[in-house]
């Protein structure tokens, strides 16, 4: 998200085996990966609008059970 938004990043990740990984600059990103490959920010558009679909979704869940739990507590 922070390579989009020009925001902080906002999360850490721990590869849980050996990885080869990429170091991507945002003007890079920004001026050719887009313009060069726009499959990838497709994809990347994907996996990031996937992302946002399972967090709403366990927003909902967590929401329902709060509101399950203060109905209980004030029936007390």
């Amino acid at each position: 998200m922070a390579i989009l938004d020009r925001s902080e990043r906002t999360a850490t990740a721990m590869a849980a085996s050996d990885a080869t990984l990429l170091s991507l600059h945002q003007k890079v990103f920004s001026t050719e990966m887009l313009a060069l490959r726009s499959k990838i920010a497709i994809g990347i558009a994907k996996q990031l609008s996937e992302k946002l679909r399972n967090t709403n979704q366990i927003m909902s869940q967590i929401a329902d059970q709060l509101s399950g739990a203060l109905k209980k507590i004030a029936e007390l």
